[in-house]
């Protein structure tokens, strides 16, 4: 990457990590930031990586709008010059499709503060591991805006619909403690150990039969929003289907002989 970089990239054998990287402003969102980031995870994607752990520089993770850039932007849209705000929010939505694509397993290793886009990008991944310092806060309400990527809808399958409203309207900081006891996060860590933690979910991800985890994914997004009956018929299909696989008979016949299954996919 250039030294303009505002991300970096690294690669832990199948795992990218990609890492806001502009600690001088506490890695918050610039439209730079936005347009790097989407370009890095379509190129990444488009190579084949499916494992991907985002992470921040310096003593937080993100800590919401770059103010320089973002009174550049209010500029630009009331002189309705605002096609390239509006780039980056399709942007930003292309960034989420891609992370909640079944064979995309991903986590957000998040420590210090994460506002606004900092929580979005957690909320599109699979699941957020948080250190112990570690701050949620979304605070577009009070800024004149309504959260984006889908927060809306995945804060609310995540917390349920109190903590939601008490997050996106009022606007409540939540610590990491109440984050993991409200399951905003799948796991508290020391801040030194947060990536290797995340690292370890995309691990314990891996070792589960890769066809029967991509289903559920897509179960667990699609079934909120189906009536209950017809949530019940969509699993026994899908299990039905699963049952002719070979994972399943593989994780069988590992039980029986007491070794790990060797699970190939198929």
């Amino acid at each position: 990457m250039s030294d303009k970089s505002v991300l970096t990239l690294e690669k832990r054998g199948n795992v990218a990590l990609i890492g806001l990287n502009d600690p001088e402003h506490l890695n918050a969102t610039s439209m730079a930031m936005i347009e790097e980031l989407h370009e890095v995870l379509t190129r990444e994607a488009a190579a084949g990586t499916q494992r991907f752990v985002f992470h921040g520089h310096g003593p937080s993770f993100s800590s919401g709008a770059h103010m320089d850039d973002y009174l550049q932007t209010l500029r630009d849209v009331q002189s309705n010059n605002a096609h390239r705000f509006y780039e980056s929010e399709r942007k930003l939505l292309e960034v989420a499709r891609i992370l909640r694509r079944p064979t995309t397993f991903s986590v957000t290793a998040i420590h210090g503060w994460a506002v606004g886009m900092g929580v979005e990008i957690g909320l599109a991944c699979d699941f957020i591991v948080a250190a112990d310092d570690a701050m949620f806060w979304m605070p577009e309400t009070a800024s004149g805006w309504n959260a984006g990527m889908g927060v809306a809808n995945r804060l609310t399958r995540t917390v349920g619909t109190g903590w939601a409203r008490r997050m996106l309207i009022l606007n409540e900081k939540v610590p990491a403690k109440t984050a993991l006891d409200i399951g905003l996060v799948a796991r508290l860590v020391p801040a030194a150990n947060v990536v290797d933690e995340a690292l370890k979910v995309i691990a314990q991800m891996d070792r589960h039969s890769p066809l029967a985890t991509q289903y559920q994914k897509r179960l667990l997004d699609i079934l909120p929003n189906v009536a209950i009956d017809d949530s019940m018929e969509l699993e026994i299909i899908t299990g039905y289907w699963l049952a002719h696989t070979h994972d399943v008979r593989e994780a069988a016949q590992a039980f029986v002989e007491k070794r790990r299954p060797d699970f190939t996919g198929s």
